[in-house]
């Protein structure tokens, strides 16, 4: 009867070694390695914190931030809302000759308005040649502050198919003055 004891305990004692065999080298293969990546990621996190916060004073502390601030806000910022919708319709009539469009109507739109900003929208009815509409476009690209078409109609004018009949809905975004600017 004493020996059946002694297998049972060697069975035990076998069992009991694979279990703190396969423990320790599962902690030493595979947890201490992930564990070691973990530390270095916090310490790279470390470091690039610590380079941000200097380019931050670098630039919070630099004498070209406030011109930079305010070229922004001449970007973006507008006036009273009848002059920056007064230079609007005035930027996209100029445009529209320059390439070559005729304007039949051009109407103010009601502003779409949200938190920290406005959109100031003209309504644009036109006539030309499909060429004029592309030129037309290229001309937006080169007012001061920018536009955006947010709608667009075109249909081919019947008699003579080369011309184009249009109207465009176009938006200039412009901030709402801030003390943060």
């Amino acid at each position: 009867m004493a020996s059946v004891n002694i297998k049972q305990r060697e069975k035990l004692l076998l069992v009991l070694t694979i279990v703190v065999v396969l423990g320790w080298a599962w902690k030493f293969f595979v947890l201490n390695p992930i564990l070691d990546y973990g530390d270095k990621l916090d310490a790279e996190l470390v470091v690039k914190n610590l380079k941000l916060r200097e380019a931050k004073k670098i630039i919070n502390s630099s004498p070209q931030k406030a011109a930079t601030q305010e070229s922004f806000k001449r970007f973006i910022s507008g006036g009273s809302n009848q002059e920056d919708m007064t230079r609007m319709i005035k930027d996209i009539e100029v445009a529209a000759a320059q390439a070559g469009l005729k304007v039949l109507e051009t109407k103010a739109q009601p502003q779409v308005k949200n938190v920290g900003w406005f959109e100031l929208r003209v309504s644009i009815s036109f006539e030309g040649r499909w060429s004029d509409v592309v030129r037309f476009f290229y001309q937006l690209e080169n007012v001061d502050k920018p536009l955006l078409v947010n709608e667009m109609s075109l249909e081919a004018n019947m008699p003579q198919q080369t011309s184009v009949r249009g109207r465009f809905e176009i938006g200039r975004l412009l901030t709402i003055a801030s003390p943060d600017l």
